[in-house]
């Protein structure tokens, strides 16, 4: 994804996603889980990942086996509404 599309979208967020993004870019599978408050989702999300970008915004992504990373979301789970924007099919 590129970098207007990111600020179009996401705003002040873009640049906090862009790091982030980037950072995962350069990590093996293994190496996620020193991602600030990586965490796998749990009951029927289950294989789904998220991680903070700034508080309260997670990216929510999927890492098959295979190492291919999807980015699914970007998400305030937490607050009254959900901030939610899909990248089906987008992997990076």
């Amino acid at each position: 994804m590129n970098n207007d599309r990111l600020k179009k979208e996401y705003g002040r967020l873009a640049k906090p996603i862009s790091r982030l993004i980037n950072q995962i870019k350069e990590m093996k599978r293994h190496e996620l889980y020193r991602l600030p408050d990586f965490h796998e989702l749990r009951h029927q999300a289950k294989g789904v990942f998220a991680s903070t970008i700034k508080h309260p915004y997670r990216l929510i992504m999927r890492v098959d086996n295979s190492q291919d990373l999807m980015i699914l979301a970007v998400i305030d789970y937490h607050g009254k509404t959900n901030i939610i924007n899909s990248f089906n099919n987008n992997q990076l």
